[in-house]
C-alpha cells in the first residue's frame, strides 16, 4: 500500500488537499478544490515506488499525455499533468466523479437492472471506440475503473497500463509475459501474453463487468490468480449469467457470452460490434440513442471537458467567467493536440459561441500550424452555408499570446458518434446527410476548394437533425497562394478516407477525391464499418491503393438498394476520371433515382469568389510522380505515420522495378524480332 503523501489542507499549486479518497501499490488519489471550492481529483505517484524504476514513472506520464489527447462523452477528462518540483512528484489533475464507481454501487445495491446495465456497457463501449481508434487498448477495464458523474454518466478512466500498439517506444515499459491487468476481469490471452493482444481483450473484460453488473457478482468468485489462469488455459467458458439472475433475457445473455468467448476470434471483433449486438440484444430497442452526448466536438475537440485549476505548466488559458475580447467565457468544451475550444456567451448579444484556441506551445514551435489557422478562418468566411459552420471572428491577442477563432457553437452528434452507438443508418437518412454534405461540397468547388479530410468526425449532426461540416484546416484552394502550404509528394487527411490520388500527392488533387472520400462516409453509413478494415494505417492503404474496386456496400447491408450502391460505386472509382466528377454530379445522380436534398441546401458566397475549380491532373500523372522520386525518400504524412511511410516507400521502389522488368522484357522481344528478320533476310 502507498504510503499517505499529502494531507487536508496541504496546497498543491493553486489546489487544496480535501481529502484522500484512495490508495494502491503506485499511489494515492486525492479530493481537491480550486480556489472557487470546485472539486478535482488528483493522482499522485508515489516517489518511492517512481524512483525504484523509472519505467513506473514513464508509464504514469505516457497515461497522463495519452488521456489529454483522447476525447469522449464516457471518458474521465484528464485536465492537467506533470511533475511538482517541490514535493517531486508525478501528478494527473481529472474531473471528479461524485457518483462513486460500479464497484461501489454492485455492493451497496447488488444486481443492476437489465436495460441499465447494457445502456451503462454502450456508453463505455463507445468511449473505448476512441482510445481503439488511435490502436490503444486499456488492459485493465474493470468496475473500479467506471465511474459516475454528478449526473449519474458512465465514464472511463485510468489508462496506467493501456498498451500503445502504434508506439515502439513504450515497448519495454512492460516485462514481457507479464501479466497486466487485474485477474478477475483478464481475458484468456491477455493472461498468457499482455503483449499479444487486440481490442477484443478489452472487450472480454467489459463482458465481465456487465456479468458483475447483472448477477451482482464476478463470474468465479474466491478464484485466485492461478486459478483464474488455469481454467483460462482448459478455455472454459463464464458461467451462464442467468443461473445468478433468472431476468436477464436470453438474448442478453447470448450476447454476454459472445463477448466473454473463450477464444478471440469467437468475440465481436470491435466495441462498435458490441454496441450493435447490445442493441439487438434488448429487441432493437435504441437505448443507444438515448445514451449519446447533447454536445459535440467542436472542430475536432471533446464535449463537456472542465476547464480545472491551475496546478501546473498546462493549467487553462481562460477561468469561468473571464472576459475576452467582448466575451464572457463560461466553460471550457474540449481539447485536442493542438489546441482547446471554449464556450464563450457574446456580453452585448447575449449569444453563445464556441472560441477556438490554437495551443501557444504549438504556434510557437511549429509556424505552420498557425498559418494553417489563419486559413481555415479566411475559409470559412468566404462560404455562407447551412450546413458549414460559421467562423464570424479571428485573430491574435497579444495580451494572452494567443491566436483564436469565434465559431457557431452546435449542439449535436458526430456522425462518429452516431455509427458507434447505432451502427448502420436506414438508407433515406444517410443518403439525406451526404447530400447535405455534397451541397457544402459543391459551394466550396465554386470557390476552387478541395476540404481533403471529409471523415465522420468532421461531420454533424444538430439536435434538430441538420447536417454541419467542420474543419477546413488543411484544405486547399486551386490556383492561389495557399494551395502552396502542401508540399508536393505531402499526404494530408485521414487513411481510411482519402482518396488513392491524395494518398500519392495531396497537393496535386482536386475536388473528386473530396467525392470519394464522402463516398466512403456513405459506405460506413449504410454498412456500419468502413470498406478497408485493417490494424494499422499501411494496411489500409495497401488496400487503397490496390486496383481492385472498392467492395459492395450490399455484401454487408442486402437492405441498401441496387441504384444507391451504383451511386456509391461510381462516387469511391478508384482512378479520377472514372469517379463523378464533382459534387453537383453526385446531387445528380442521386436526383436521377429519386433523391434529392433537402429544401435547408443553399449556399451564399463571398464577393471575391472563384467562379470555378482546377480541373486537377489525372491520376496516370499522380502515379507517374513515383518511380521518379529517390529511393530513400519518403512521403510527408500529417499523421507522421512512421510504418505508412515505410509502406510507401517499399510500394514506390516495387512500381520503378516493375517498369524496369516490364522495359527490359520489351527490349528483349523487340531484339528477338529484330534477329528474327536479319536470319529470314539472310
Amino acid at each position: 500500500m502507498s504510503r499517505k503523501l499529502l494531507n487536508p489542507g496541504e496546497r498543491f499549486g493553486d489546489c487544496t488537499v480535501d481529502r484522500l479518497l484512495g490508495a494502491g501499490g503506485m499511489g494515492s488519489v486525492y479530493l481537491v478544490r480550486s480556489p472557487d471550492g470546485s472539486p478535482y481529483a488528483l493522482k499522485v505517484l508515489d516517489p518511492e515506488i517512481a524512483g525504484s524504476d523509472p519505467k513506473f514513472k514513464e508509464r504514469f506520464m505516457r497515461e497522463a499525455e495519452f488521456a489529454m489527447t483522447l476525447h469522449h462523452h464516457n471518458l474521465i477528462p484528464v485536465l492537467d499533468a506533470g511533475e511538482d518540483p517541490e514535493l517531486g512528484v508525478c501528478y494527473i489533475l481529472m474531473s471528479y466523479m461524485p457518483g462513486g464507481s460500479v464497484k461501489d454501487r454492485v455492493r451497496a445495491q447488488g444486481k443492476f437492472p437489465v436495460a441499465e446495465a447494457v445502456s451503462i456497457v454502450a456508453r463505455i463501449a463507445a468511449a473505448l471506440e476512441v482510445a481503439h481508434y488511435h490502436g490503444v487498448v486499456h488492459r485493465d477495464i474493470k468496475p473500479d475503473n467506471i465511474l459516475f458523474d454528478d449526473d449519474g454518466t458512465p465514464r472511463l478512466g485510468d489508462l496506467g497500463v493501456a498498451r500503445f500498439e502504434d508506439d515502439v517506444r513504450h515497448a519495454e515499459c512492460t516485462a514481457k509475459g507479464a501479466i497486466i491487468g487485474t485477474p478477475a476481469y483478464m481475458a484468456p490471452e491477455q493472461m498468457m501474453d499482455a503483449h499479444r493482444i487486440d481490442a477484443r481483450a478489452d472487450i472480454y473484460s467489459l463482458g465481465v463487468v456487465l456479468f458483475e453488473m447483472l448477477a451482482g457478482k464476478r463470474p468465479y468468485e474466491g478464484c485466485s490468480a492461478m486459478e483464474l489462469m488455469a481454467k483460462a488455459v482448459k478455455g472454459e467458458p463464464l458461467p451462464d449469467v442467468r443461473e445468478a439472475n433468472a431476468e436477464v433475457p436470453e438474448a442478453v445473455a447470448q450476447a454476454l457470452a459472445r463477448m466473454t468467448a473463450p477464444k478471440p476470434e469467437d468475440r465481436p471483433r470491435t466495441v462498435r460490434d458490441v454496441a450493435a449486438l447490445l442493441d439487438q440484444s434488448l429487441g432493437g430497442t435504441g437505448f443507444d440513442s438515448a445514451v449519446r452526448s447533447s454536445e459535440v466536438r467542436q472542430e475536432g475537440a471533446a464535449p463537456e471537458a472542465d476547464d480545472g485549476p491551475e496546478v501546473g505548466a498546462g493549467a487553462p488559458l481562460f477561468r469561468p467567467g473571464e472576459d475576452f475580447r467582448g466575451y464572457r467565457v463560461e466553460r471550457q468544451l474540449g481539447a485536442g493536440g493542438l489546441g482547446t475550444v471554449w464556450l464563450a456567451r457574446h456580453q452585448v448579444l447575449d449569444t453563445l459561441f464556441a472560441l477556438k484556441i490554437l495551443n501557444p506551445g504549438v504556434a510557437e514551435e511549429t509556424p505552420e500550424y498557425v498559418e494553417r489557422f489563419v486559413r481555415e478562418a479566411k475559409l470559412a468566411t468566404k462560404i455562407r452555408h447551412p450546413s458549414l459552420v460559421a467562423v464570424h471572428d479571428a485573430g491574435y491577442d497579444a495580451g494572452k499570446g494567443i491566436y483564436f477563432l469565434v465559431m457557431d457553437y452546435v449542439q449535436g452528434d458526430t456522425l462518429r458518434d452516431a455509427i458507434a452507438f447505432g451502427g448502420a443508418v436506414p438508407e433515406k437518412e444517410a443518403v439525406r446527410i451526404v447530400l447535405q454534405v455534397a451541397d457544402v461540397l459543391a459551394a466550396a468547388q465554386r470557390f476552387g476548394m478541395v476540404h481533403r479530410d471529409l471523415k465522420p468526425e468532421n461531420v454533424m449532426l444538430t439536435k434538430e437533425g441538420a447536417v454541419k461540416l467542420l474543419d477546413l484546416g488543411v484544405a486547399k484552394i486551386s490556383g492561389g497562394i495557399d494551395s502552396l502550404k502542401t508540399k508536393a509528394n505531402a499526404v494530408f487527411g485521414t487513411p481510411a478516407y482519402i482518396a488513392p490520388e491524395q494518398a500519392i500527392d495531396a497537393s496535386a488533387v482536386d475536388t473528386r477525391a473530396d467525392v470519394y472520400s464522402l463516398g466512403v462516409i456513405l459506405f460506413e453509413l449504410l454498412a456500419g464499418q468502413r470498406p478497408y478494415l485493417g490494424d494499422t494505417p499501411a494496411e489500409v492503404l495497401r488496400q487503397l491503393l490496390d486496383s481492385a474496386p472498392i467492395p459492395d456496400v450490399r455484401t454487408v447491408n442486402k437492405n441498401v438498394s441496387p441504384k444507391v450502391a451504383e451511386v456509391l460505386a461510381r462516387m469511391c472509382a478508384k482512378r479520377p476520371d472514372e469517379r463523378l466528377a464533382s459534387p453537383t454530379a453526385v446531387i445528380e445522380a442521386f436526383s436521377r433515382i429519386g433523391y434529392a436534398p433537402s429544401a435547408a441546401s443553399g449556399t451564399e458566397f463571398a464577393p471575391e469568389a472563384d467562379a470555378g475549380a482546377d480541373a486537377g491532373p489525372s491520376m496516370e500523372e499522380l502515379v507517374a510522380k513515383l518511380p521518379g522520386k529517390p529511393a530513400n525518400a519518403s512521403l510527408t504524412l500529417a499523421t507522421q505515420d512512421a510504418e505508412m511511410q515505410e509502406f510507401v516507400s517499399r510500394l514506390k521502389r516495387k512500381k520503378l522495378l516493375k517498369r524496369v522488368l516490364v522495359g527490359i522484357g520489351v527490349a528483349a522481344v523487340l531484339a528477338a524480332i529484330i534477329l528474327g528478320i536479319c536470319f529470314s533476310v539472310l
